[in-house]
């Protein structure tokens, strides 16, 4: 019975899908038979045909000298130069020379007919077993998918460097990226420098116009906290401070922008305000020098030095009772008493235009028109009460004579006069308190009628002796009282 897949001339026909099998060189470790010389590659057959088996790698183009395996070539394959199998390719890699060999194509294919040792390799729905591949000349590829040698493969790729212009482009973006930081960071700087000189600019101008806003509202203490000094003294009271600042107020006001500077340590350390007011009528510039207290803005000196002259009288400042002196005040109008009715100061206030502008008081009492009146009034209702006296000496008067030796007077017949004007030349004095004394020259005429004996006498004073009294008396009070002081 002939064989089906007997080929031309005797040969046997490898079935379809598996590829052909090359015969071992005459003495190799290949199962003793010849190796056939390669074959041209065939096709390659789709993966899902029946009898189609990849081959195990490993097979490689002839070296130098002939073919792999061939006659003559010496070169004979080991384990060495076979590389390891694929997971899941069906390669089992084959012992070396000095281990037995497998039988190639052991296993039957169709009819498990074998082709003398080698056998020709069979579908049996496995992968087949093939011993190490033939190759592993000056190439070292590995077999095609028959697992004859195939054309040289490419030496593998060498690694690239960095590409210059993606280095060249990241360096650009970091040092832009650096650029925009730095810039960045020197606006975000000089926008918070910026912000910063605004705000002492402002605030050093907020303390300048709050202290002048305390002084408004009469708030001495709160004015005084604007100040690095602060200050101190009877004239330096809300109670003080609030009237002086109704009587004198602060109008007008103009804050110029400050002026601010700052050390070497950029720390700001001091500025200037410039501005102006108008105070009880008077126009007053003024730069202002402000240091810095911790994050606060100071003024210096914020009040003025007043000098109150001397004087018997009580000192009365906006209520407040001094003695004679220098004192320390604030801008306003303060008014000045003596405390005592109807007597008065002549400089009746004073005004403090400006902090460190020095004032100077004169203190000169006098009364005034109503008390000078009263006193009048007093001392002259006194006087006529004397006047209308019939008697020679009217008790606390200064109307008074001596009747003549050996004369008796008939006192219902005295009858005085004045030859001059006492007012004229009047003087009223303090003497304490609320009393006066007036200082009057007097020249007193008589009339009376008498008796020396049993004849009638007539009594007659012409009034040419002048005589100096004075009357004290006291402000709202009627009593007053005379003292001779001296002949005229």
């Amino acid at each position: 019975m002939s064989n089906p897949y007997q080929g031309p001339e005797g040969q046997p026909q490898q079935p379809y899908g598996s590829p052909p099998q090359q015969p071992q060189q005459p003495g190799g470790d290949w199962g003793g038979a010849p190796q056939q010389p390669q074959q041209p590659q065939q096709p390659q057959q789709p993966a899902d045909q029946p009898g189609y088996q990849q081959s195990a790698p490993g097979y490689q183009q002839s070296a130098p000298g002939g073919a792999p395996g061939s006659p003559g070539s010496g070169y004979q394959p080991t384990s060495a130069s076979m590389p390891p199998a694929s997971p899941g390719s069906g390669y089992q890699p084959q012992p070396s020379a000095n281990q037995p060999n497998e039988q190639y194509g052991t296993q039957g294919g169709y009819g498990n007919q074998g082709y003398g040792a080698q056998g020709a390799q069979g579908y049996t729905g496995q992968d087949p077993q093939y011993g190490p591949a033939p190759g592993g000349g000056q190439f070292g590829g590995g077999g095609d998918q028959y697992g004859q040698g195939g054309p040289p493969t490419a030496p593998p790729p060498q690694k690239k460097g960095p590409n210059k212009v993606v280095i060249g482009t990241i360096i650009g973006v970091v040092v832009v990226a650096l650029i925009a930081l730095v810039g960045g960071i020197y606006l975000y700087q000089k926008n918070q420098a910026e912000k910063e000189h605004e705000r002492q600019v402002q605030t050093a101008g907020e303390t300048v116009n709050g202290f002048f806003e305390a002084l408004k509202s009469g708030d001495a203490v709160k004015a005084l906290g604007y100040s690095s000094e602060g200050g101190s003294g009877p004239l330096l009271t809300n109670e003080v401070l609030a009237p002086a600042a109704e009587a004198g107020p602060i109008e007008g006001l103009q804050v110029q922008p400050a002026q601010v500077e700052q050390n070497d340590d950029g720390d700001y350390v001091s500025a200037t305000v410039s501005s102006s007011w108008t105070v009880d009528g008077k126009e007053v510039t003024k730069d202002w020098q402000l240091t810095k207290s911790g994050d606060d803005w100071k003024l210096g000196k914020v009040t003025a030095p007043v000098e109150l002259g001397n004087s018997d009288l009580p000192i009365l400042i906006n209520g407040a009772e001094v003695e004679s002196g220098s004192f320390e005040a604030l801008p306003g109008t303060y008014s000045v008493e003596t405390g005592i009715e109807g007597l008065e100061y002549k400089s009746k206030s004073f005004t403090v235009t400006a902090p460190e502008e020095p004032v100077s008081w004169v203190a000169d009492a006098s009364l005034t028109k109503d008390a000078q009146q009263d006193i009048v009034s007093n001392v002259k209702s006194s006087l006529d009460s004397c006047m209308s006296k019939k008697a020679m000496k009217p008790t606390g008067c200064p109307n008074l004579f001596n009747s003549p030796p050996g004369v008796t007077v008939d006192e219902d017949t005295v009858k005085f006069g004045l030859a001059n004007d006492p007012w004229k030349d009047a003087k009223i004095t303090h003497v304490e308190g609320n009393i006066f004394a007036m200082e009057l020259t007097f020249q007193f005429t008589l009339q009376a009628e008498g008796k020396r004996g049993k004849n009638k006498v007539t009594l007659s004073a012409k009034g040419t002796e002048r005589k100096i009294w004075r009357a004290t008396t006291a402000v709202g009070e009627k009593d007053v009282k005379w003292d001779f002081l001296r002949n005229g």
